[in-house]
């Protein structure tokens, strides 16, 4: 078994992560969001059975660029607590 007697851990890099974590979810919603955008504008001329097709293609697009989102904020809040843990034992 061992043990590790002391850690060292940068409150920058808990906030770089922090930061990242909340960079990728707004990257993807926006992924998610232009990806529907596009759909829509490129069938403002045509709404046949292909469109209808690649609507199901683009939601479940969609579906699966959403969906580490929850993982990444709770990773997000959980680096935020161990932040404020971190500052309050170096005060």
């Amino acid at each position: 078994m061992f043990l590790l007697a002391s850690a060292q851990v940068k409150i920058q890099d808990l906030k770089n992560g922090i930061n990242a974590c909340g960079v990728c979810t707004h990257e993807l919603q926006l992924t998610a969001q232009q990806l529907q955008r596009d759909y829509m504008s490129a069938g403002s001329g045509w709404k046949d059975e292909q469109y209808k097709n690649l609507g199901q293609i683009v939601e479940d697009s969609c579906t699966a660029i959403l969906q580490p989102i929850p993982q990444l904020e709770n990773c997000q809040k959980w680096l935020q607590e161990l932040a404020a843990l971190v500052e309050k034992y170096e005060t």
